[in-house]
């Protein structure tokens, strides 16, 4: 349903959670898990794996943290695997919390603010210097699709974060400050990258914050 229903265009760009919420309590209701700004807790794992198809024009606006599909205009989709499974879906990090405060009584309206705080490994990267679809993480090359957030000039500390391994590829997100000098990250778009690539990424965790 989110796949077809991020492509529409709304009049109104901040009723993108409210426009779904009638639908997003009934699903709540059943299946009594915590809503956060689009996203369930109970399929987190995935649910963070959504990658922008194209973008409508960027209306500096905002209504949902970086990690929700909400926050982007623009189509959506996710990788097929991940629900048509094709194999054994691994996880590569832990969520620690997860948290949105509402901006009214309603659990499937607008959200003031939210956040993800993650048990992770953080892999530093930086944009191949020709060809704007790739990361760079050492001697190995990545393809990621950008969220169309920032523009790419502005992209300079860039970190990718592995989250799920399915059919033999691992979806990372990609990460970078939110403000320079700060903890806190915000996404910036998904990278794939092979299962033995990962693996080789194994090392001491970190906790992350993504707002």
């Amino acid at each position: 349903m989110v796949v077809q229903y991020s492509g529409l265009r709304l009049t109104n760009p901040a009723d993108k959670l409210p426009a779904i919420s009638a639908l997003a309590e009934i699903l709540r209701r059943g299946n009594q898990q915590q809503y956060l700004a689009g996203l369930w807790g109970d399929s987190l794992l995935v649910d963070m794996c959504w990658e922008l198809e194209r973008p409508f024009p960027w209306i500096p606006q905002w209504r949902a943290p970086t990690w929700s599909w909400a926050s982007v205009d623009g189509p959506i989709t996710y990788h097929q695997g991940l629900y048509v499974r094709e194999g054994p879906v691994e996880q590569r990090f832990q969520v620690v919390n997860a948290e949105c405060s509402l901006a009214d009584p309603s659990p499937t309206g607008r959200v003031l603010d939210g956040f993800v705080k993650l048990s992770c490994i953080l892999v530093s990267v930086h944009l191949h210097p020709t060809i704007n679809i790739k990361l760079v993480a050492g001697t190995e090359e990545l393809y990621w699709r950008n969220d169309g957030r920032r523009m790419l000039k502005e992209l300079r500390d860039l970190y990718i974060i592995p989250l799920v391994t399915v059919a033999e590829s691992t979806k990372c997100l990609v990460v970078t400050p939110k403000d320079r000098g700060q903890p806190d990250m915000v996404r910036v778009g998904l990278a794939g990258g092979w299962k033995s690539l990962c693996d080789s990424w194994e090392k001491e965790r970190r906790t992350v914050r993504i707002v």
